[in-house]
């Protein structure tokens, strides 16, 4: 039987330092949720502040609108918390920006 670590689905959120996609990811870990928060300027108040956040969250600088940023974060999250066998998808554009698609990646 899988632990329930394990079980947790892993998110990434991008926008994640502040506003809606820094609120995104503190309901998804109230949730029991594993969370990388991603955004292009993070500063130490995206820091988790409990040690049973530290380890269900963690925050990357990144551009997602660069291929190698969004290579590089969907390889850090499998880094960190191990292969997503539950076919979770990304949270993408978690801000009031207009609806502009991400580009595509080659990450599968």
């Amino acid at each position: 039987m899988p632990s329930e670590r394990a079980a947790s689905p892993v998110l990434i959120v991008t926008g994640a330092s502040r506003g809606i996609g820094e609120a995104i990811v503190q309901e998804l870990l109230r949730r029991g949720a594993r969370v990388l928060g991603v955004a292009r300027n993070l500063d130490a108040s995206s820091a988790p502040q409990t040690q049973a956040t530290a380890e269900n969250c963690h925050h990357l600088r990144a551009d997602v609108t660069i291929e190698a940023d969004r290579i590089a974060t969907v390889e850090t999250a499998r880094h960190l918390f191990g292969p997503d066998r539950r076919g979770n998808q990304p949270i993408r554009r978690a801000n009031c920006q207009p609806a502009d698609p991400v580009p595509p990646s080659s990450v599968q």
